[in-house]
């Protein structure tokens, strides 16, 4: 029999050639082609994420926001107020002239709704020479476009009850001269007793306004009931 030599290492200890031969084996090492496929996994994941990340972002909803004109808009669109009737009966027109031509109600509709809304009461005149007519000015400084009011006579028992009135509205235009130009502004004719007849002048620009009354019967009493200004 033939015995392998045996050789003693540097530490002392016996070592056969098998054994050198498993000392000296180099660590077996992962193949190549292995670590190529998790690189190309791992590469595919990274261009997955690169392309889903920006498209979420695409797709997420912005939030809502209320346009900064709606505001604005809104307010531009707006109807303009419309401003009150201002009604003649008012304090703040003192008649300038003919004041002592102003009544009360006659007692018999005092207590109507009809005749006693915001009324302006003139007499008739007396129809003698140098009267036939009554009128009441009051000033306007140019502010009011148009009067509007229901004319609506009295006559008490007695008297002719077909007797006629006629209200005339006179508009007083200042001119550059200072002196005022006077003409017809509006006319309501034929108004009987118990009777409701609509009357409208314009008189924008006026300086003053003048309200003329025309009885057949000196007994009678005129009211322009609802007398109201409008710019």
């Amino acid at each position: 029999m033939t015995l392998s030599p045996r050789r003693r290492s540097l530490t002392g200890e016996n070592v056969t050639p098998s054994t050198q031969q498993q000392q000296q084996k180099p660590a077996e090492s992962v193949p190549l082609h292995r670590w190529t496929g998790i690189a190309t996994v791992l590469g595919l994941v990274v261009a997955l994420l690169a392309w889903l990340l920006p498209k979420q972002q695409q797709e997420k909803p912005a939030p809502a926001t209320a346009p900064a004109t709606t505001a604005t808009t809104a307010a531009t669109k707006a109807p303009p107020a419309v401003e009150a009737a201002v009604f003649l009966d008012d304090d703040r027109f003192t008649p300038e002239a003919g004041a002592d031509r102003l009544s009360q109600i006659p007692r018999a509709v005092r207590s109507d709704a009809a005749y006693a809304t915001h009324p302006i009461v003139i007499g008739c005149p007396s129809n003698q020479t140098g009267d036939q007519s009554a009128e009441v000015t009051y000033p306007l400084r140019g502010r009011y476009a148009r009067l509007d009011a229901t004319v609506r006579p009295y006559y008490p028992p007695g008297v002719d009850q077909e007797a006629v009135t006629h209200v005339t509205v006179l508009a007083g235009v200042l001119l550059k001269d200072g002196t005022i130009a006077t003409s017809e502004a509006g006319r309501q004719k034929g108004a009987r007793p118990g009777g409701a007849e609509p009357l409208t002048a314009g008189v924008e620009g006026a300086e003053k306004l003048t309200v003329r009354v025309e009885c057949s019967e000196p007994d009678g009493t005129v009211v322009l009931s609802e007398a109201r200004l409008t710019r």
